[in-house]
């Protein structure tokens, strides 16, 4: 899944989820942006707050799906015979 600004800071994000046979799955996201003017000065600065920030995002995702699917009701697996 990818987003996009439309006006303001350049911004994209990617998604990238890839599902495992345990009924895990891996989170990647990917943050794309050109901050503008002076910004791009402090580009330390504002690479760490983005960072922290991304960091965060994925631990609040992370929660809110493991509360989901811990309330959701099980896959039934096909099994062989």
């Amino acid at each position: 899944m990818t987003v996009a600004s439309s006006s303001g800071l350049k911004l994209k994000a990617s998604w990238l989820f890839k599902e495992f046979d345990d009924a895990t799955t891996d989170v990647t996201l990917v943050n794309e942006y050109e901050p503008p003017g002076v910004f791009q000065l402090m580009g330390g600065l504002v690479r760490s707050t983005v960072e922290k920030a991304t960091a965060q995002s994925l631990e609040r995702l992370k929660r809110q799906v493991e509360a989901t699917a811990n309330k959701a009701p099980a896959k039934k697996r096909a099994t062989k015979v």
